[in-house]
């Protein structure tokens, strides 16, 4: 599954907002994972659909981040 260009984890409590945008044309698979046991820890990830490049070909995945205050 792959949100549409967008997604976001609010932080419960903390008022903050992490915002991942990305271009929706070259990424076909996303994941969040998270763990609380020894200290609080998130991942989010973008993957690309599976390619095969020649030598020296090059992969390139446009994406940013925000951290912001929820309103």
């Amino acid at each position: 599954a792959r949100p549409d260009g967008e997604w976001k984890l609010v932080g419960a409590g903390s008022g903050l907002v992490l915002v991942n945008r990305f271009v929706v044309d070259e990424v076909s698979r996303s994941f969040v994972e998270w763990t609380g046991k020894t200290g609080s820890s998130v991942t989010m990830g973008l993957w690309s659909a599976r390619r095969s490049l020649a030598p020296g070909g090059v992969l390139t995945l446009e994406a940013s981040y925000e951290i912001k205050r929820e309103r």
